[in-house]
């Protein structure tokens, strides 16, 4: 930060998703941010890319109606999806305290 011009740093308010409890599967459903968003931790990516791998395996293996399929990615998708987020919210924190303990050196 010393080496950086103080007019050209601002802040931003991160926030993070919370878990939430499973909802009645519909022809639509979620993927990614769009249901576990979470602190920058280089995992976000990953996180969405397993969501729609898991998502497109389970209907394309389906062997029962398609909202099974989308009920049983939707399930698994959530213990995953926000042990991930709180993952990235640990990470992050302490990053964070880390920052603070090089400053004070």
């Amino acid at each position: 930060m010393n080496l950086g011009t103080p007019a050209t740093v601002h802040s931003t308010t991160v926030r993070t998703a919370k878990p939430v409890p499973p909802w009645k599967t519909e022809p639509v459903t979620l993927v990614g941010d769009a249901i576990h968003t979470m602190v920058p931790a280089g995992i976000g990516a990953a996180v969405a890319l397993r969501d729609a791998a898991l998502l497109c395996r389970r209907i394309t293996d389906r062997t029962s109606p398609l909202l099974d399929s989308v009920h049983a990615y939707e399930t698994t998708m959530l213990d995953y999806g926000f042990a991930a987020v709180a993952r990235s919210s640990t990470a992050a924190a302490e990053y964070t305290r880390l920052l603070a303990w090089a400053g004070t050196r």
